[in-house]
């Protein structure tokens, strides 16, 4: 076999050990680009190291250890909070709720919103016998709304390689494209599996009521048992609730303590719509923006707590990113984009993206999108490059492929699927089985049709349009 050939299969190999074995895909394929690169290929060791991404790897570290800081002074706990007692007792109401608080957390905890949310969507469908489905879905699809943020992770690395093809980048498009499919996928999501009937029962819940709710206790007045509507979704008469971990909010702290940490909320959402100016309208470095506005948030925590957020910094994650662009680096350099590339191009640029949107989408569901995406893009760039495409359609195409890789995350082989189907594990009485094939079966029909229905309504319109 070629070079090119031999670096898709180890990319391949990557991809199934890391899955099967459970082992970081950025340090197999760190592993990878030094074997093939430095023995295979004898590019010089510094030839290698110089494709690590260090730009982007200080932007995504700063980000992190901004996002660690407003969970260590209990602002994504406070804001998650005052989101879902929004509900006031419309319990039916509670998926829309989780959504709107994923898709606002999102851009400050990412994947960290996950967790909290799937608990208390997990709260709500064992109280009121819901369709877990729904509340997963609510939470998974409105987190990846904000997949392409201003200053999301998504949204640092797609910059990084639409910059190095030799492209303008402007975060809106990608943001605004992904944020509208994701929203309209949740409707769907909602409406085929129950939520608007759950919105017409009339709410059971007085303020009082609703509170312990939010708390994860149960009803006033009662002795822990709850009844399940009569509407065909989970029977009817009173059934045992699983009690499940309450959402510590830090608010029987000390008076003092808690007078510091509201002051610290406060400073940290100012500081991240500091960050949101200077980064995403002002074009400042986002390592250099985030440096700027994380060192007052630092200085606000006592000081035992101030070396916590860089401990709490998901570096696994960075790993995963650099490892992954690193590998990436040496197939460019085997030629192996260029040969893929040509590959696909041969079947014209528009068919080429369209099989490139279910590659990402079928990769994605089953692993990670964040190294889908940092191997579809240039390959993506690369076709278009050879049909003389614009800026605009390029980062069209970024938001088709990004959205084809997030759209399917939930999926339980995904860890956005995994995180919200691991709060349900305490409910003996769903059979997980089948909700394992529910989500499995819901993120297979997302699979199949998201990506032709992005390329059909964003790529093909632009294409013929001349854009």
């Amino acid at each position: 076999m070629s070079l090119e050939v031999w670096s898709v299969v180890i990319l391949l190999l990557i991809f199934v050990v890391g899955t099967t074995l459970n082992i970081n895909l950025g340090f197999l394929a760190l592993l990878a680009a030094f074997v093939l690169g430095f023995l295979v290929m004898q590019l010089p060791s510094a030839e290698v190291f110089a494709m690590f991404p260090a730009s982007t790897f200080l932007q995504m570290t700063v980000l992190m250890v901004l996002l660690a800081i407003m969970g260590t002074n209990g602002t994504i706990d406070w804001l998650m909070e005052k989101v879902v007692a929004l509900t006031r007792g419309r319990h039916g109401l509670m998926p829309i709720v989780l959504f709107l608080a994923a898709a606002i957390l999102a851009p400050i905890a990412n994947i960290a919103a996950i967790p909290i949310l799937a608990g208390i969507g997990a709260r709500y469908t064992v109280r009121y016998g819901a369709n877990p489905l729904l509340t997963g879905l609510a939470v998974v699809h409105g987190t990846q709304t904000a997949a392409f943020f201003p200053i999301a992770g998504y949204n640092i690395i797609a910059r990084g390689i639409v910059e190095q093809a030799g492209f303008e980048y402007d975060p809106w498009i990608p943001f605004v494209v992904v944020f509208v499919f994701n929203t309209l996928v949740a409707a769907v999501g909602f409406i085929l599996f129950g939520g608007l009937s759950a919105i017409r029962r009339r709410p059971v819940l007085d303020e009082e009521a609703a509170e312990a709710e939010l708390a994860g206790g149960a009803l006033p007045g009662t002795s822990g048992t709850a009844p399940r509507p009569a509407d065909g979704q989970g029977g009817s008469g009173a059934q045992p609730v699983t009690t499940l971990p309450a959402l510590d909010l830090g608010l029987d702290a000390p008076a003092k303590s808690v007078s510091r940490m509201q002051l610290a909320r406060y400073a940290s959402l100012v500081a991240f719509a500091v960050l949101l100016v200077l980064a995403g309208i002002l074009r400042l470095d986002l390592a250099l923006a985030g440096t700027l506005v994380t060192l007052p948030l630092l200085l606000l925590l006592p000081s035992k707590l101030r070396g916590k957020p860089f401990t709490d910094v998901p570096w696994h994650v960075l790993l995963l990113l650099s490892g992954m662009i690193v590998y990436v680096g040496v197939m460019e350099a085997a030629g192996a984009v260029q040969w893929a590339a040509g590959l696909l191009g041969g079947a014209g640029g528009l068919v080429a993206i369209l099989i490139i949107c279910y590659i990402a989408a079928i990769l994605s569901a089953f692993a990670s999108s964040l190294a889908t995406m940092t191997i579809m893009f240039p390959i993506a760039f690369a076709v278009l490059g050879a049909e003389g495409a614009s800026t605009t359609m390029v980062l069209l195409v970024v938001a088709a492929i990004g959205l084809s890789a997030t759209v399917v995350d939930v999926s339980p082989f995904s860890i956005f699927g995994a995180l919200a189907l691991a709060p349900f594990a305490a409910d003996k009485n769903l059979d997980h089985k089948v909700l394992n094939r529910q989500f499995l079966g819901y993120a297979g029909g997302i699979v199949v049709l998201a990506p032709g229905v992005a390329w059909l309504l964003i790529i093909l319109p632009a294409w013929m349009a001349g854009v």
